[in-house]
């Protein structure tokens, strides 16, 4: 691997790297968790996340489970990570609309969007957003999963990530 392209890449995304190792990996890690405790997608697709479920059960918690995961997202929460259009054949940011979700659910949308904007390469193709937009939001979203794993009731997830 070519460690000098790799460094100017990284760069170019404006997350100091150990930053985006640990979300890279604690998210790696968050969906072998959620595998493991049975939010998995139904036959043929088992082996596949279902963030669906996921959601399902965060909304069966107390207030007072999911409080601390709703404080460590607030900035994705009042800032969520845009989503990647095509506009004239160009490609451009938009700010995703709430549809009636709950704050968790779109919170857990948020998550799933500033994972995907890095490991899907949308961040190359249009101008780089405020100098600190991009570390902000995978700091914040590395928070959230952290957040997540640390609820009492999920006892569930944490072990398989932890282990």
């Amino acid at each position: 691997m070519n460690g000098e392209l790799v460094d100017r890449m990284v760069e170019a995304l404006r997350v100091p790297s150990d930053v985006l190792l640990a979300f890279f990996v604690s998210f790696s890690r968050f969906e072998y968790a959620l595998r493991a405790a049975g939010f998995r997608q139904d036959p043929p697709k088992e082996a596949e996340v279902s963030w669906d479920r996921f959601e399902n059960w965060l909304d069966t918690l107390q207030p007072a489970d999911v409080a601390p995961v709703l404080q460590a997202g607030k900035y994705l929460l009042d800032h969520p990570p845009k989503r990647l259009v095509v506009r004239d054949g160009v490609p451009d940011w938009e700010v995703p609309g709430r549809a009636g979700q709950t704050d968790m659910r779109f919170l857990m949308e948020a998550l799933r969007r500033a994972r995907n904007n890095l490991f899907h390469g949308g961040k190359w193709l249009t101008a780089p957003e405020l100098p600190d937009r991009n570390e902000r939001v995978i700091s914040t979203a590395g928070n959230v999963l952290y957040a997540l794993i640390g609820m009492p009731s999920a006892e569930n997830l944490r072990y398989p990530f932890e282990l």
